[in-house]
């Protein structure tokens, strides 16, 4: 392990990304998994098998592999090289998340414990209705990205091949994280072409009081200490596989000149999200004692 330029953690292995409070009902309205405040900040977690309800909140490119962390999470007894692959490189069974499932079918190994889309697809970008809220109130986790860089790296997946400009595309997509986290707008409308594309007006209270329901948040960005971070969060211990990056966007020299060209780009509603992740995700750092050297120490192995 390194440490990177802001002081946290990247790990060594090939291919790796750099190194509120959780709610307190299941999907049924009982007690929920709580994560203790630690006794020690000296101290690693230990394996501890269970299972315990996990709603992936997934907006596009913060980051498929968050579903292997998720999947262990919600089965500590799946075997530790269980993991979402990647698909470019490998034969999966449609795209990565479902490729997961395929192997590892949600009614043999979770029971109930992810939050499935109708079609048994899980990890899509599925918008949070007021019913889902209800219902998995307290297990919801979510990376989030900053939002002109999650938009341009949309926009380098999704559209750069079609003729359309950076410009255009970042207001086609505004305020998209915050949509769906209100449940007014699904995950992937107007990222791809051909999609009925809605604008409604980003309900940002309403999202803000979402994040309440989150057990946990994270940043792409700090990644490495995100899953650090986790973790120590939840006392279970990390897997190498975690830091693989398996969906990694292809954001070429072209992508950066014709993004870079774009006029400056004002997201306030997804703007005012971050902050809000941003500012509990570094306060559950000091928390939870999520140091370079504690991290090292936990994550290296």
């Amino acid at each position: 392990m390194v440490l990177s330029p802001t002081g946290y953690l990247v790990p060594w292995y090939h291919g790796t990304r750099a190194l509120g409070s959780l709610g307190s009902r299941t999907r049924s309205g009982s007690t929920a998994r709580m994560a203790r405040t630690p006794t020690s900040h000296d101290l690693c977690p230990a394996r501890r098998i269970g299972t315990y309800p996990v709603a992936w909140f997934h907006a596009p490119k913060t980051g498929t592999s968050f579903g292997t962390t998720l999947a262990h999470h919600a089965n500590a007894s799946l075997p530790p090289e269980a993991a979402i692959r990647d698909c470019k490189t490998t034969t999966c069974f449609g795209n990565e998340a479902p490729d997961f499932t395929h192997r590892f079918p949600p009614s043999v190994w979770f029971h109930g414990q992810l939050w499935l889309k109708k079609s048994g697809n899980w990890g899509g970008h599925e918008s949070i209705s007021d019913a889902a809220y209800e219902q998995w109130r307290g297990s919801f986790y979510g990376m989030f990205r900053e939002p002109w860089r999650r938009t341009m790296l949309a926009y380098a997946y999704f559209a750069s091949s079609r003729n359309i400009s950076a410009r255009a595309y970042a207001n086609r997509t505004k305020g998209g994280v915050t949509l769906q986290l209100t449940g007014q707008r699904y995950g992937l409308n107007c990222l791809v072409g051909g999609r009925a594309c809605t604008h409604p007006t980003p309900d940002v209270a309403k999202a803000l009081q979402r994040l309440a329901g989150f057990a946990f948040v994270g940043l792409t960005e700090e990644w490495a200490l995100s899953v650090c971070l986790f973790h120590l969060k939840f006392e279970t211990p990390c897997l190498a596989n975690e830091f693989l990056d398996t969906r990694p966007t292809n954001y070429s020299a072209r992508h950066q000149a014709r993004s870079d060209s774009a006029p400056l780009f004002h997201d306030s509603a997804d703007l005012t999200v971050y902050a809000a992740v941003q500012l509990r995700f570094w306060r559950e750092v000091a928390q939870y004692g999520a140091t370079p050297d504690r991290c090292k120490r936990c994550c290296s192995s």
